[in-house]
């Protein structure tokens, strides 16, 4: 926000800024951040869309500062010409340099080159283990990849590097939290909470998990913190005695998220997502209605003046709780406020309704977005899933350029044909469409050789064509191009769930175990 922002240009200056800080802060924290002036061509920001087809990175946007004031943003902002083509020069003529790999992995993620540029951050980090900026930046790659457990990993690791830094603090509870060891991630919320409790981001998170998890023996103590029982005391209250005894802790739990939330609503009233938070944590305690009442007094209190996020966070929360027809209304009305250069509201409902597979809605708003590329593909994808494979064609073939995207986008529509063809018993018809769409997937291997979603498309086709036919030696080929996949990539769950199904169709039941216990095994263990 820029309170108790200053510049120390000499020694003299030092005590005074830090007194402007921690004056100037939110919260009651005795920690500040430092920062140096580092010069650079260029300041972007880079928005991503993780779809079923991959990620999607939309063009750089640019932004311009004056005095350390932001002052305007465009989109998009060219990249230095040649930039990506100097360093890998560098690179091939033997220049070592952590830096150098670096910013590789910030253009080729730029470029929508997701797996190359992770490849570029570990290159970086077997050079300079302890950059932070790396560190950060390959565990948000990970996180928009869906590979949300070496993202746990990496922040993990860098906790022994950087036990101070606030931001890998904060980044590791909030996957800890979702993904890991979920009771460390309480204590040591707790612990944060008790030492600053004005720490926004901690106390939200601490009111989650406060919220989701449920005690255990441990948790049952005494006024002074001990834990009351032992294993044998434990063992020898019966079943309802221990169910009151963690009944209570629960109780305590919840009643202290809810009293966190109100806190927090109470010291930050125009904070939306203090507000929806609260909402989420009385539903989820069987107190919809009350929920339902925090978010729509939230409206009220704006009157003209609310926005369009205040609409649809009303909206997703009536979804929630099983009331489509006001939630139906109150999406329309953040439609009716959005700002109509920019269309985040509907954008937004695109989104929503396409993870929920709704395509029929999707498509309503991904037709009156702003146009561009992402949304295009989207289009594309929706009219794909209704069946309306010429108009999904036609919309493709409208784009400037091919990516990986829009080329697995045909390599479906020309599968889909191919199955229609079958069953309208049009075997030559057929056969060429499954022509046309393992030439379209080997295409899309080309445009990004270490991408494993081609193959794990293959492979589902080559599973449905194996089981309809009863042909075996198909289904072994889709395995074999499962392989290759999980070669690319090891982590993807994507290609070893399929693998797992389809040597159970095989009946060989005991290789797809295997295949699983591998992949949780590469999978980073609680601590």
């Amino acid at each position: 926000s820029g309170k108790g922002q200053s510049v120390v240009r000499d020694r003299e200056r030092a005590l005074a800024a830090w007194e402007d800080a921690i004056s100037g802060s939110r919260g009651k924290s005795q920690r500040v951040i430092v920062e140096g002036f580092v010069p650079f061509d260029t300041e972007i920001t880079l928005l991503t869309v993780r779809h079923v087809g991959g990620t999607s990175f939309c063009p750089p946007i640019g932004h311009r500062q004056v005095d350390g004031d932001y002052r305007e943003s465009w989109q998009p902002e060219a990249l230095p010409a040649g930039a990506l083509e100097e360093i890998e020069t560098a690179l091939d003529a033997g220049v070592v340099s952590s830096r150098l790999h670096r910013e590789r992995g910030v253009l080729l993620e730029a470029t929508g080159r997701p797996l190359e540029a992770l490849q570029a951050y570990e290159e970086a980090l077997s050079r300079r283990p302890d950059d932070l900026d790396v560190i950060r930046r390959r565990a948000g790659l990970l996180v928009r990849e869906g590979r949300n457990s070496e993202a746990l990993q990496t922040l993990r690791d860098a906790r022994r590097v950087a036990m101070q830094d606030p931001r890998i603090e904060e980044a590791w509870l909030a996957l800890e939290g979702q993904f890991g060891d979920r009771r460390l991630a309480l204590d040591r919320r707790a612990e944060r909470y008790r030492f600053d409790p004005e720490d926004l981001q901690n106390a939200l998170g601490l009111a989650g998990l406060l919220v989701e998890l449920s005690p255990q023996r441990i948790d049952v103590k005494d006024r002074q913190g001990r834990v009351r029982f032992g294993v044998g005391q434990w063992d020898s209250l019966s079943p309802n005695e221990q169910q009151e005894e963690l009944a209570e802790v629960e109780q305590g739990w919840r009643d202290g998220a809810v009293d966190i939330l109100t806190a927090l609503a109470a010291a930050n009233p125009d904070d939306l997502q203090i507000a929806k938070s609260r909402a989420d944590a009385l539903r989820k305690l069987g107190r919809a209605g009350e929920g339902e009442q925090v978010l729509r007094s939230f409206i009220e209190a704006r009157g003209d003046a609310v926005d369009a996020d205040a609409w649809v966070s009303l909206g997703t929360y009536l979804v929630e709780s099983r009331k489509g027809g006001e939630a139906l209304a109150a999406f329309d009305r953040a439609v009716e406020i959005e700002d109509p250069a920019t269309r985040p509201a509907t954008l937004f409902l695109a989104d929503f309704w396409f993870r929920r597979a709704d395509w029929e809605r999707a498509l309503g708003h991904l037709e009156r977005a702003v146009p561009s590329r992402e949304s295009t593909l989207r289009r594309a994808e929706c009219l794909t899933r209704l069946g309306r494979e010429d108009d999904a064609e036609a919309i493709l073939e409208s784009l400037d350029g091919r990516d990986v995207t829009s080329t697995l986008l045909e390599a479906s529509i020309a599968e889909q044909k191919a199955r229609q063809a079958m069953q309208d018993s049009e075997a030559d018809a057929a056969a060429e469409l499954y022509q046309r769409f393992e030439s379209l997937i080997a295409e899309a291997q080309a445009l990004s050789p270490s991408n494993p979603l081609p193959q794990v498309q293959l492979a589902n086709s080559l599973r449905i064509r194996g089981l309809m036919s009863g042909d075996r030696q198909m289904l072994q080929r889709a395995v074999e191009t499962l392989d290759e996949a999980l070669r690319l990539d090891a982590g993807s769950w994507a290609a070893t769930r399929l693998r797992s199904e389809v040597l159970i169709e095989m009946n060989d039941a005991n290789a797809a175990a295997a295949g699983l216990e591998e992949f949780v095994d590469r999978q980073p263990a609680s601590k």
